[in-house]
């Protein structure tokens, strides 16, 4: 009898498959990888600007004109930026704005990476948007600009 010794075609179309497999698993994993890295980022900015907008309350409680409040006031455009902050469902939209009132429209501000700089921290991406109350200090975020920009663009 004669003895073939090459590689099969079965063999070399199972081994491919196996290699695209692996391949797309790998792949995804990655991508998934770099989501989770992106929210990780947000949180941590997000707890870093908790922690700064509370110390600055409690220094500007005592000394407001050495410690002002930080960020470009919103005052009546709060609720344009709302509809913009990624990740917010309609409901927690709807709670928010229900919260605003003459007395705290003052108390919101937006946050960018310079506005955070001048709070002390340094590691808030440029492109990267909070908003911030002070009178609770919860912060917001983030506001996707771009597209606020972009819907806004033909007012």
């Amino acid at each position: 009898m004669k003895k073939n010794s090459g590689v099969s075609m079965i063999a070399l179309v199972v081994t491919v498959i196996v290699i695209i497999i692996l391949a797309s698993i790998v792949t995804t994993s990655g991508l998934d990888s770099i989501d989770e890295t992106s929210k990780t980022k947000i949180d941590m900015e997000i707890r870093s600007i908790k922690d700064a907008v509370a110390d600055r309350m409690v220094n500007n409680a005592q000394n407001p004109g050495k410690y002002p409040l930080v960020g470009k006031k919103l005052n009546n455009d709060v609720t344009l930026y709302i509809y913009y902050i990624e990740n917010m469902s309609n409901e927690e939209i709807a709670d928010f704005v229900s919260g605003i009132n003459d007395d705290n429209i003052d108390s919101y501000r937006l946050i960018d990476s310079i506005a955070a700089g001048a709070l002390g921290i340094e590691s808030i991406d440029p492109e990267h948007y909070y908003i911030v109350d002070y009178s609770t200090g919860k912060v917001y975020g983030t506001v996707n600009m771009k597209a606020m920009e972009e819907a806004n663009s033909g007012i």
